[in-house]
């Protein structure tokens, strides 16, 4: 979520070169897909140890 925010500031801040704003936009779309990785292979290694 800060990097979401930390992207729409610059966005609206630096508007003569995007390059840092696209490297923020990429920064917090890996995060997140990280987030999510790690959160539903936690949900299938739980389900494996109670069986």
């Amino acid at each position: 979520m800060i990097l979401t925010i930390a992207a729409i500031i610059m966005y609206f801040i630096e508007l003569k070169n995007q390059t840092l704003f696209i490297y923020v936009c990429g920064a917090a779309i890996a995060v997140k897909i990280a987030e999510l990785f790690i959160r539903f292979t936690g949900r299938f290694i739980d389900k494996e140890k109670k069986s």
